[in-house]
């Protein structure tokens, strides 16, 4: 950090101003203006001889320079001493930590670590101006080297060289905002660096179950993650460290829930409760809302993941749109953003994208609304699959979730949309048609899956149960779409569908209760609340319709699973609720033999519901109780009865909302 002049500049600054002509003596003594030649014309005018001035050294510039040398080392010494003393207390509070015990305030809570974004370039499609200024820059370039123009002369070609200069596409890279204070600042590390180490260490001795999942499963990139942010050797964004903590917040989760033996090395809870609360913080930082980039994807997928375990399925929409649009940003949905085969993090970013859309596919079905993200605007390649048997059955189970995430998009597309309403009968019949086509092939791939040799066997296996779930479900609602029109009738492929769903998850629930591996919470977060409520319905009507007492106890069966998880969330018990209420209507119309909802064909098992022109509305409507002899508030209330109906009218107009069914508000990121 030497800020000395060196001594050949200075040598040569002098040197080159010695070279400019001083006035002579002579002109000096008089006083009179010197032309500056020996000898002078004033000099040979007074036939006096002509002496050049003396060199005199500026001793002052001199002192000068030797002054602020002199300052600067003195700071220099003065910096070395701070920095010696400041690596000795760490050490010291290091050995301090280390004989606490790791205290649940761990001296790295007040480490931080500076945080420097930098800039982005964007992802620009075919029509944009840069790839059609870039066209244009290359037709010119063509045009410039075609040996037929190698006479026109020089105006032209100095045109079109200038054309082509002014057409180059720009090299710039954006940043969110130069004049905010927020590109700079300093952020809190809420885990100790030993405790990190010894986590990693430990994950290549034993890989973590999150790390076979799909939106993560490359250790490597969690360790450049690490390394980045608590060894840095550049600059560290906001992303990066939101990133870590999104992925060890669920790291940590997962050796708490299995009560590992690492727990008693460390004070995982306390750590695990830290690391959520500066996670929360991270996912609302402006930049890695606003700046696109890798790691602010992962840390929002990271904030997606733990929206849907907290049963908050709007914050988690809020979170997926934001990661949509830096995947947008970024060209991650084109197949031209993996090009480049220097990126370390091609395979991972390609995955962390397919997550997104799987995500994104399922809650567009779920929540009744189109997707983010378009199949049309998306060419980018699935992921490839491991080569590796242990590895290779959970990346060919990730591409058949990906198909049968499309099949939900495009569900939602063909059959439930504003625009799919209005087809005519034909059209949509032809639809569910190509539909199951679809499912039914992801579900056969899916069975197809050899994982004799698979890692994690028993989680496997559970998740095969969780998709034969989703499979029975998605296929319900796409052979129920012919009746959401109000000129179809549920027939028996769709009753058969719906009751394999409910019995799917009758057996679903105790495996998972079971298995050690998954709490009731994890049930009713994961598989649960993100599964469609058409298979109970249908089934509720078909109770009624056929008087199945058979049918009657399939719904007493799920409620009895939904019993052992209400208390998890107010949508659980929401949920709970609402079955219980239409359980108790079941039993009680059937064992009254009242038949109240449409037209039965038992011999197809089929059934015509009632439309407006008979009945005023699909079901229950005060005219049809009173008509067909039954009251309802026989068995519920009043407020069940008007959230039964409220449920009711909306399945009768489309996919019903989870969000109408559950009631779930946006309540908190957190």
């Amino acid at each position: 950090m030497d800020q000395a002049i060196p001594q050949d500049i200075e040598s040569n600054k002098r040197q080159k101003t010695s070279t400019v002509p001083k006035a002579c003596k002579g002109c000096k003594t008089r006083k009179i203006r010197c032309d500056r030649t020996i000898p002078c014309s004033n000099c040979q005018m007074a036939g006096i001889a002509c002496q050049p001035a003396e060199h005199v050294e500026k001793r002052s510039n001199i002192i000068q320079n030797n002054d602020l040398q002199d300052h600067v080392r003195t700071l220099e010494s003065r910096l070395q001493v701070l920095e010696a003393k400041l690596s000795t207390r760490h050490q010291d509070t290091s050995q301090h930590l280390a004989n606490q015990q790791h205290a649940s305030v761990p001296e790295s809570e007040q480490s931080v670590v500076s945080i420097s974004e930098t800039p982005f370039s964007l992802y620009e499609g075919e029509s944009s101006f840069t790839r059609q200024s870039l066209g244009a820059r290359e037709a010119a370039a063509q045009s410039l080297a075609n040996p037929n123009q190698a006479n026109t002369g020089s105006n032209l070609s100095v045109a079109f060289t200038s054309l082509s200069g002014l057409l180059q596409p720009s090299q710039r890279t954006r940043q969110v905002d130069d004049n905010r204070s927020y590109n700079s600042f300093q952020t809190p590390l809420c885990l100790p660096a030993d405790l990190v180490i010894a986590m990693l260490r430990r994950f290549h001795e034993e890989k973590p179950l999150f790390l076979c999942s799909y939106p993560m499963n490359d250790l490597r990139l969690l360790e450049r993650l690490c390394q980045k942010v608590y060894f840095p050797t550049r600059d560290v964004s906001a992303g990066d460290v939101a990133a870590m903590h999104g992925v060890l917040y669920w790291l940590i989760r997962e050796y708490i829930s299995r009560d590992d033996a690492f727990c008693k090395r460390f004070d995982l809870k306390t750590h695990f409760k830290n690391c959520k609360t500066r996670f929360e913080a991270d996912i609302r930082n402006h930049n890695v809302i606003a700046v696109p980039s890798f790691e602010n994807i992962i840390a929002l997928v990271m904030g997606v993941l733990k929206a849907q375990d907290e049963a908050n399925p709007l914050a988690g929409c809020h979170l997926l749109s934001t990661a949509v649009r830096h995947c947008q940003m970024l060209g991650y949905h084109r197949e031209s953003a993996y090009k480049n085969p220097k990126d370390e993090d091609a395979s991972n970013k390609r995955r962390i994208f397919w997550t997104i859309y799987v995500f994104d596919k399922t809650m567009s079905l779920l929540l009744g609304r189109a997707s983010y993200l378009q199949d049309f605007d998306i060419d980018v390649k699935t992921p490839s699959a491991s080569s590796d048997p242990a590895l290779r059955p959970w990346d060919e189970a990730f591409y058949w979730m990906i198909k049968l995430s499309e099949v939900q998009g495009n569900t939602y597309n063909k059959l439930y949309s504003p625009a799919a309403i209005k087809h005519s009968s034909s059209e949509r019949l032809n639809d569910i048609r190509n539909l199951r086509t679809a499912i039914e092939e992801c579900r056969r791939g899916r069975d197809e899956i050899d994982y004799t040799k698979v890692d994690q066997r028993l989680v496997f296996e559970l998740s095969s149960k969780t998709w034969e779930l989703v499979y029975y479900s998605v296929l319900t609602s796409i052979l129920r779409a012919s009746t959401s029109t109000g000129d179809g009738e549920i027939g028996p492929e769709c009753f058969k569908a719906a009751r394999m769903c409910l019995l799917s998850h009758v057996e679903c629930f105790p495996s998972y209760n079971d298995s050690g591996l998954f709490t009731v919470a994890d049930y009713a977060n994961w598989v649960q609340l993100y599964s469609s409520f058409t298979p109970f319905i249908v089934i509720f009507l078909h109770s009624i319709a056929a008087t199945s007492m058979e049918d009657v106890k399939l719904l007493e069966d799920v409620v009895k699973t939904l019993q052992q998880t209400r208390g998890v969330s107010s949508a659980s018990e929401r949920l709970y609720n609402i079955c219980a209420n239409f359980v108790a209507v079941s039993r009680g119309l059937v064992e009254a033999q009242k038949s109240c909802v449409g037209r039965y064909d038992e011999q197809r098992d089929a059934l015509e519901l009632f439309n407006d022109s008979q009945y005023g509305h699909l079901f229950f409507s005060d005219c049809q109780q009173e008509e067909l002899g039954f009251d309802m508030t026989t068995y519920l209330t009043n407020p069940e009865v008007q959230t039964m109906s409220a449920v009711l009218e909306g399945w009768d107009s489309g996919q019903q909302s989870a969000i109408d069914v559950l009631g779930v508000d946006l309540g908190h990121f957190g």
